[in-house]
Order: structure tokens, then C-alpha cells, then sequence
């Protein structure tokens, strides 16, 4: 198996989980699909025809208080591909978040790691107005890629996965009022949920310019369940935020990062332009768009960790001269507090109306 450009070897997993039985529940009783709201425009999707799933499955985040382990199960998680990259491609990192919060159990070492607090992300998005950043969105990348168009100097992608309450409340506002914006991978089946964005928030995140990408139905290592079931995973939860929004959602994340060559070309033919991976990386390839590697943001982060993550690629020197920069100057100070006026997030809609 040859590695994938850019790729490091997978962290070692401080607990081993029972991959059959897992696989089996999750066939058996994972989430439904959530009704379609009628009241967004509608959009024509050109998807295959696929059955309902099953009754919905209790998961973690109905106990506490939204987390999905991102953890990748012992078995269906592609850490090496099989494609060797090659063609035309471009360096620009993709960076990957979860929660923007304080971790609210301690002792919770996935947690933390998974959690940036509110005053270091805001932090993270005045240092990238301040060096005058470019985020992009994966359309971008991939029409660079096609045309040979070179991208604004200080280019990334900001992506954020699961769709959770705290990217409408934390995230979305801040990168809104710093003139930024982000990807927001929604999992559709938990959309309302404890924890999570109500369909209402994901029509308001993207009226503020954030773009919407697609993360399944309830969240499955897609490599580690049969094809069909990956299939009607994909499917359903496409048609569902494309009925949401009234415009097409061509952007794909992989669950726990589980994905094999079988999962890409089920993305592929569903339709989709792009897909992302957990696989670390800065190089994108045109020649597998469906396998874009992502640096992640998490606890353990720094403002100069994360500014090496942001602008993979410059030497090191430039980047600390850019940090010092910053932190001499007004903008490392930004309002924890602050909200966009013309575009307030509604932190007591829970429940759709």
C-alpha cells in the first residue's frame, strides 16, 4: 500500500472498540433521516432513489451534552491510500476544528484535544485578519487546480466538523464580523439535537457566507459498514441539506475519517465535487479530490502552533516575524463579546419553529 503524500502515521488509540458488533448496531438501529423542511426553497437534486433508514439510534450526544467521538473505530479506518497522487496540485492548508468551547469535563483528554475556547479562536481569526489571510472555500481549490489560477498569497480553508451548536453561537460570528469564512461539515440526521445547529442556524450561518458541506446522516465510519448502508448514508443526508438550503452542497467529509477507495467513488457518483479527510497534510491534488488531507485545531494549540498550521509552507522565520507582529499590535486584543449586528445568531433557537 503506498502512503498518501503528506500523510503521518495514524496516533495510537488509548482503547480498542469491538468493530462486527459495532458495525452491526450501527446497520441496525442508526439515527433517521429528519424531516425535510418544506419551507426552504426547492432544489432539484439528481440523486439515485434510496430506502429510508431505520428508527433512530440513541447516540452519545443525547448524554453528553453533544460530543461524537471522533476516534477513529479499530477496524474501516483507511490510514494509508492506495492512489499514488500525481498531475497538477497546489499547497494550502486545510485547517479542521470541532468544538469552539471550554471543555466542560476535565478529565476528558479526547474532549479537550477536540475543543478550541472562544477567546483563543478568536484570537486564531484576529491573527488571520491581521496578516490579511485569504480563506477559501474547497470550490476555490479545485478550480485553481483546474485552470492553473494562482490563489491570493496567505490562502486556506477553515472547516469545521459535526455541525454543533457552538459553530453558529462561537464560531460563525467571529469569522463573519473579521471578514472571514468557514466550511461547516452538518451531520443531518442530528440536526436539532442536544448540542448541535437547528436547521434554522444552518440557513442563518449560510446567509452570514459560511459555506454548508455534508458529513452523513449520523455519523458512521463509512469503510467500516456495508456499501449499501454507506450509500444510503451519503445519499439521504445529500438530499436532505440540498432540500435545506435550495442550493446544491457539492463539499464531502468523512466521518471519523474512515474512507477507502470503494467510499470515494460512492461520494463521487452521488454527486459531490470534493471530500476531505482526518489525514495530515498540506498538498492537494487534482487527481484526488475526493481525499484532501486537513490539519487539525485542538486544545493543545498555541497561537504560534497554529499560525505554522495556517501558513504551512512559509519559512518558519516569516511566520514567527508574523506572529511577534501581532502580538505587539491592538488586534491581539479582540472582544470576546462581540456580534455581528446585521447577522446575530439566535442562541436561544434550540428548536426549530
Amino acid at each position: 500500500m503506498v502512503t498518501r503524500r503528506g500523510r503521518r502515521p495514524a496516533p495510537r488509540i488509548p482503547w480498542r472498540r469491538a468493530a462486527a458488533p459495532l458495525a452491526l448496531l450501527l446497520t441496525a438501529t442508526v439515527a433517521a433521516a429528519v424531516a425535510v423542511d418544506h419551507t426552504a426553497p426547492p432544489v432539484r437534486v439528481a440523486v439515485r432513489s434510496t430506502p429510508t433508514l431505520s428508527a433512530p439510534a440513541r447516540t452519545p450526544e443525547d448524554d453528553v451534552g453533544g460530543f461524537v467521538d471522533p476516534t477513529p473505530p479499530a477496524t474501516g479506518a483507511v490510514v494509508a491510500g492506495v492512489h499514488a497522487p500525481g498531475g497538477p496540485h497546489l499547497t494550502l492548508p486545510i485547517l479542521l476544528y470541532h468544538y469552539i468551547r471550554v471543555n466542560p469535563v476535565p478529565s476528558d483528554q479526547v474532549g479537550w484535544n477536540l475543543s478550541v475556547t472562544p477567546p483563543n479562536f478568536a484570537e486564531q481569526m484576529a491573527f488571520l485578519r491581521f496578516i490579511g489571510a485569504h480563506t477559501l472555500t474547497l470550490g476555490d481549490a479545485l478550480e485553481a487546480l483546474r485552470t492553473g489560477r494562482p490563489l491570493p498569497p496567505r490562502s486556506l480553508i477553515l472547516t469545521f466538523d459535526d455541525g454543533y451548536f457552538d459553530f453558529a453561537s462561537r464560531a460563525a460570528p467571529v469569522m463573519f464580523q473579521d471578514g472571514l469564512r468557514g466550511t461547516v461539515f452538518v451531520v443531518s440526521g442530528f440536526l436539532g439535537r442536544n448540542g448541535y445547529m437547528t436547521r434554522a442556524q444552518v440557513r442563518q450561518v449560510a446567509a452570514m457566507g459560511m459555506v454548508v458541506g455534508c458529513h452523513t446522516v449520523s455519523h458512521v465510519g463509512l469503510a467500516g459498514v456495508p456499501p449499501a448502508f454507506a450509500q444510503q448514508q451519503i445519499d439521504i443526508a445529500h438530499q436532505q441539506l440540498q432540500q435545506l438550503l435550495g442550493t446544491p452542497v457539492p463539499d464531502f467529509a468523512y466521518p471519523y475519517g474512515s474512507y477507502d477507495p470503494a467510499v470515494e467513488q460512492l461520494v463521487k457518483q452521488d454527486g459531490f465535487a470534493d471530500a476531505v479527510t482526518t489525514d495530515e497534510g498540506a498538498e492537494l491534488f487534482l487527481s484526488q479530490p475526493y481525499a484532501w488531507p486537513r490539519y487539525r485545531v485542538g486544545g493543545s494549540d498555541t497561537l504560534v502552533s497554529f499560525a505554522h498550521k495556517a501558513l504551512f509552507g512559509m519559512p518558519l522565520e516569516s511566520i514567527n516575524h508574523l506572529v511577534g507582529g501581532f502580538l505587539v499590535s491592538p488586534q491581539a486584543n479582540p472582544s470576546q463579546s462581540a456580534r455581528p449586528a446585521t447577522a446575530q445568531i439566535d442562541e436561544d433557537s434550540r428548536r426549530d419553529a
